[in-house]
């Protein structure tokens, strides 16, 4: 089947077995799936900017019928999801500025493959270095290696620590988390976080979540069912104005994105039933 605005010839039955996995997995684990999509369209031959602007539109809607899931079991993070998401429009911009002049200099196709494939295979090692030193010493389930790490960066005080207001008020940026269990936390945290993920998957062309989970998890110490649905969420909000920004450019197949999304669909509905009934 010939999708003329990417310019390629795919085998339509391969674009639904990728959109079956993308909605199975992004269900289960909390992310997008835009990790297995950038990476399946880049095999299948799709050029790498169109293989960004349509999984960033593939990964906007299984997100979205993740989150929809997620959001009546009470494991969202409304606040930190919106906290993350504050830097999300100025990373994703200044990502596809950055892809567009790799495609102008004509190297876009290797640092993208490159980027993309030490990322994913660095996050998978640590996961698995991690599990298997916390089943030596039996501490398998919502605990990880990072305790320690996780308690230093919840207490990081980081400038400037409020505003002035008239009458002589002021705003403090820092808030509690109830959801995620964090009583205290500076917001440049998460809104750091937010910027360098956004910035990540709008070069990558996922919604992030393999860093997001990661990230929630490992360093601010969520619990893991908490991460997936509050990850979902911001996915979503990152994916979307992701899409929107390529779609400026005219680098989206829509038609190639709602066959995968028409198939996505269907697995999210396993992936998320599936969580439910597996330990963290």
């Amino acid at each position: 089947m010939i999708f003329p605005n990417a310019g390629v010839s795919v085998d339509p039955s391969l674009l639904v077995l990728l959109g079956l996995m993308t909605g199975v997995l992004g269900g289960f684990f909390g992310v997008g799936g835009g990790f297995l999509i950038t990476g399946g369209l880049l095999v299948l031959g799709v050029p790498p900017v169109y293989a960004i602007g349509t999984g960033l539109t593939l990964v906007m809607g299984s997100s979205l019928l993740n989150a929809l899931k997620y959001g009546g079991t009470g494991n969202v993070d409304y606040k930190l999801a919106l906290l993350m998401a504050i830097g999300t429009a100025p990373a994703l911009y200044l990502a596809r500025l950055l892809n567009v002049s790799l495609e102008e200099w004509g190297v876009e196709g290797p640092v993208i493959r490159y980027i993309y494939t030490v990322f994913v295979a660095s996050v998978g090692t640590f996961i698995i270095y991690d599990y298997y030193k916390m089943r030596r010493v039996g501490l398998l389930g919502e605990a990880t290696t990072t305790v320690d790490l996780s308690d230093r960066v919840r207490s990081l005080r980081i400038p400037p620590h409020s505003m002035p207001l008239p009458w002589n008020k002021s705003i403090r940026f820092y808030v509690s988390l109830p959801v995620s269990g964090i009583s205290s936390i500076s917001i440049w945290i998460p809104v750091g976080a937010g910027f360098a993920v956004s910035f990540i998957a709008g070069l990558l062309g996922a919604g992030g979540g393999f860093i997001i989970v990661p990230f929630l998890v490992f360093v601010l110490g969520i619990p893991a069912r908490v991460t997936a649905g509050t990850g979902l969420l911001l996915i979503m909000i990152t994916s979307a104005v992701g899409a929107f920004f390529y779609a400026l450019s005219d680098r989206v197949d829509l038609l190639m994105a709602v066959i995968m999304l028409a198939a996505a669909s269907i697995g999210s509905v396993l992936g998320v039933a599936t969580a439910h009934h597996v330990d963290g």
